[in-house]
């Protein structure tokens, strides 16, 4: 009963809930296990023994009905494996397991594995459920390629290359050793492939029973794979970065390697190019081949994701060389129609290879050129900014009322490639062009997202990724945005931003970061590139009805100063310490909160915002912020000179 309350005793976690216990309708009550250690206790015993939390290995092997023997040993007791079990039932059980671990990952309830550190014997469940699970998938596939290519003229005998059927028998590919198993799978990527793709869309019971086990099957796959992702990120996270010789350790001890291994990979790539439909782009409605074709792009999207780990980062390497040669195949996917959820997967793609290596991202760009007959110019980026105007212009209107309708989802994600992209050929002077040529080219859309209304959070997000490709956009989009009324939105999202940083949350770090300082840098750029823009800007930020006031107390203030009752400091025109004209709660206010932030990008980036704003004039910019709050940014202009062990000396009047 997830709605109970239960007290640890230890006034540590006096007045925390158990973590398994938190309401899960409230998910701002949910810790991620990935981002607080602390905020909440461990499992309590009850919560273990009342929802029977395992670990996901063994339950997977529950669903797959058999534990096997691995080296001898019989991992667990108690349950015998049965000599044969129906397609049917199997999928019940693996939806079961998939939809209980699926949850979740929404919730972000860490399973029992997650609370403690692993033990040999759990890794070693998780070995075998992994072999138990690549056996089953490879014996689905093997007993009737043809099915998976589309192909259903060619039968299943002889031509899928099986000599006999107890050469594939569930048990048997359970015990080979890597090697053989990596060899056997790889037959059944190349029977599956070589049965040609001649589609007919004739539906067969029998074969959809098979098209639904081997989709559960692929989803199985994924799911432990990402479940074992998130471990592992975990453990990176506590024990930081690990060297050479325990990244090699880590690649040669992975208990999931049999899913990606390169015949493995190549198998999921064939089953998503032979099952996936180009019949009607952006449907919400997946057929059964369809579904067995975005489980294996999503199981082959985990098997290599995760820049920096030292696994995923061997499989992506294997996924992008000569055995899978991947990226031909995704420049020939994402030019099709495809339905909305295996598109959204396959973007994903693109977003993980482009972003954990530069050279990748030239590489699609060079397959999609040589993929495309009817333009010679085409790109990346074309196809970017093409999957993009879909999304937003397609029917029903964006962003649509069926919760099933995810154009939002595919919407941000092409946004985050197209600003992985501008970050690459930034660091290259030999593609700035590109990136003006792809800004212009989004430079409507992005106008377009900008007038939609900020009342449902889908909208929301997708501005919040216009507003990243904002930061590096080139000098004379200002003057675009501005006659499309675009800048009003941009301040409305500022204000929103500066909300959730200054008012909802409490502290300051990475999170408010990540929130607060693109749009900063956004508007900071825009404003210095025209003064059209800079005046709507500040106008938005110091409202011209408070002017008046302002201009009245600038003038007494300098007038202080010119009267000697103070002296100078580092020939400013004022030195007043507090702001002039920033009552609480409005923009102004919250924005000099952030520039002494203890967050030093947010600090210096709200600095730099306002010292635009006011054209460098530095005594403007004391006037209006306050010389307690503009030293530090006076200091890095070079106009005050800060002591390295003690703070400025200002005389109090």
């Amino acid at each position: 009963d997830r709605s109970k309350i239960f007290c640890l005793p230890g006034d540590r976690y006096r007045d925390l809930p158990c973590r398994l216990h938190v309401d899960i309708t409230r998910r701002d009550h949910i810790p991620s296990p990935l981002t607080s250690s602390t905020s909440h206790p461990a499992v309590c015993t009850d919560c273990l023994v009342q929802r029977a939390i395992m670990d996901p290995a063994e339950t997977l092997l529950s669903a797959l009905g058999e534990i096997p023997v691995r080296g001898g040993q019989d991992v667990s007791s108690k349950m015998d494996a049965p000599s044969k079990v129906e397609a049917r039932p199997l999928s019940k059980r693996l939806q079961q397991w998939n939809g209980a671990i699926e949850s979740e990952f929404v919730a972000n309830i860490p399973s029992f594995s997650f609370v403690s550190e692993p033990n040999e014997d759990s890794l070693a469940k998780l070995a075998v459920a992994v072999e138990t699970l690549h056996g089953h998938l490879v014996h689905t596939v093997l007993s009737n390629p043809p099915l998976f290519s589309g192909n259903k003229e060619l039968s299943s005998g002889s031509e899928s290359g099986i000599k006999d059927e107890s050469d594939v028998a569930r048990g048997g590919i359970v015990l080979l050793n890597d090697v053989e198993a990596d060899a056997t799978t790889s037959r059944a990527a190349e029977a599956v492939a070589e049965c040609g793709a001649a589609r007919t869309l004739e539906d067969v019971e029998d074969d959809n029973e098979k098209l639904i086990l081997t989709s559960d099957l692929l989803r199985a796959c994924k799911n432990i794979l990402r479940w074992t992702n998130q471990r592992r990120a975990l453990a990176m996270r506590v024990r930081g970065q690990s060297g050479p010789a325990e990244a090699e350790e880590c690649v040669a001890n992975d208990e999931t390697k049999r899913l990606r291994q390169p015949g493995t990979l190549r198998l999921y790539l064939v089953l998503l190019e032979g099952c996936s439909s180009h019949f009607q782009k952006g449907s919400t409605v997946l057929t059964h081949r369809d579904s067995v074709a975005q489980t294996a792009s999503l199981a082959l999207f985990h098997a290599t994701f995760g820049a920096g780990e030292p696994v995923a980062d061997v499989a992506r390497s294997v996924l992008v060389g000569s055995k899978v040669n991947f990226i031909p195949s995704l420049a020939r996917l994402v030019n099709l129609p495809h339905p909305l959820p295996l598109l959204i997967s396959l973007m994903r793609h693109v977003h993980s290879l482009v972003g954990s290596e530069p050279v990748l991202a030239k590489r699609l760009d060079s397959a999609v050129a040589e993929g495309s007959s009817d333009c010679k110019d085409k790109d990346l980026a074309s196809v970017l900014v093409a999957t993009l105007a879909w999304t937003l212009r397609s029917d029903p209107p964006f962003p649509g009322t069926d919760p099933g309708d995810r154009r939002s989802d595919l919407a941000v994600e092409v946004m985050r490639i197209m600003f992985v992209l501008q970050l690459r050929h930034a660091s290259n002077n030999d593609e700035v062009k590109n990136d003006n040529d792809m800004m212009t080219q989004i430079g409507i859309l992005i106008c377009d997202i900008l007038q939609l209304p900020n009342a449902d959070f889908r909208i929301y997000d997708i501005k919040l990724a216009a507003v990243n490709l904002l930061m590096d956009c080139p000098a004379e989009y200002g003057q675009f945005l501005m006659s499309n009324n675009g800048i009003p939105p941009l301040l409305a999202v500022l204000t929103l931003q500066l909300t959730t940083v200054v008012v909802e949350r409490t502290g300051s770090g990475a999170a408010d970061a990540a929130a607060i300082v693109p749009i900063l840098i956004a508007l900071t750029r825009l404003s210095a590139a025209n003064d059209d823009v800079k005046k709507v800007i500040k106008e938005g930020i110091f409202p011209p009805e408070a002017e008046k006031g302002f201009q009245s107390k600038a003038r007494e203030e300098k007038e202080k100063l010119r009267g000697g009752d103070r002296g100078s400091v580092g020939g400013l025109g004022a030195k007043n310490m507090s702001p002039l004209d920033a009552p609480r709660g409005t923009v102004r206010w919250k924005l000099l909160r952030l520039m002494t932030w203890t967050e030093s990008n947010v600090k210096r980036c709200a600095s730099e915002f306002i010292w635009t704003l006011c054209n460098g004039d530095a005594t403007e910019f004391v006037l209006r912020t306050g010389f307690g709050n503009a030293v530090h940014i006076l200091g890095i202009k070079g106009l005050v000179t800060i002591p390295k062990e003690s703070t400025v000396d200002i005389p109090m009047s």
